[in-house]
């Protein structure tokens, strides 16, 4: 149940917004005005109870909006919906020669072989 349906305002509705629709729900749903169908009444009057006590309070508003964030519109007819393999077959592929055109294997172990003994001495640990 999504509190802003049930009380029929969009999700940038005013505090001022929320407590209007509030009142015209409640007058239009209280048990007492409904002796059709009671129980409907009070159910859905505590729904509407609810919903506004939610999205009355800042705080408590903000905690909704992150955890029941907006429903995704249908795609229109025309619109085709998007790969969700889109970014992975459409980034450029890894590199395979370094700066200098060297195959990337060879740079990495004539790095590796340049640097292998710079960190050897008695006093530092070895980070290898």
């Amino acid at each position: 149940m999504d509190y802003y349906e049930l009380l029929e305002i969009p999700r940038t509705a005013t505090q001022e917004e929320v407590a209007v629709a509030y009142r015209h729900l409640v007058f239009r749903y209280h048990p007492d005005r409904r002796p059709e169908n009671p129980e409907e009444a009070v159910k859905k009057f505590k729904e509407i109870t609810e919903a506004f006590r939610t999205l009355s309070d800042l705080a408590l508003r903000h905690g909704y909006d992150v955890h029941h964030p907006a429903p995704k519109p249908p795609p229109k007819k025309d619109e085709k919906p998007v790969d969700p393999n889109f970014g992975k077959w459409w980034s450029p592929p890894p590199p395979k020669y370094d700066l200098w055109g060297q195959p990337l294997e060879k740079a990495k172990a004539s790095w590796k072989d340049a640097f292998a003994n710079s960190y050897e001495s008695e006093s530092s640990p070895d980070i290898r």
